[in-house]
């Protein structure tokens, strides 16, 4: 493989031997190492808010600002509010 690639590029072969001699080793130390840490994400999108921001929605009217007392982020309640609408909620 390193032959090819010095030929049909025409790089020097020191260096296309030392970058795979440096690929080479980075392959062994993610064998080696140990697996990632997986973070665990909360669920946010939680029944219990999406009935609460559905009473207020009908309460309040459609404005997703005013649905700052969830005290949820905006993108989020945006997202609820799109699901609802999507369902026919509204």
């Amino acid at each position: 493989m390193s032959r090819e690639i010095i030929t049909f590029f025409e790089y020097p072969k020191s260096m296309v031997y030392d970058v795979a001699k440096r690929y080479m080793a980075s392959e062994e130390s993610e064998k080696n190492s140990p697996a990632r840490k997986k973070h665990a994400r909360e669920k946010t999108r939680t029944p219990e808010l999406i009935q609460r921001a559905q009473e207020l929605l009908e309460d309040l009217g459609t404005s997703i600002r005013k649905l700052v007392v969830l005290k949820e982020s905006y993108s989020n309640v945006r997202l609820i509010v799109e699901d609802l609408v999507y369902v026919g909620c509204f």
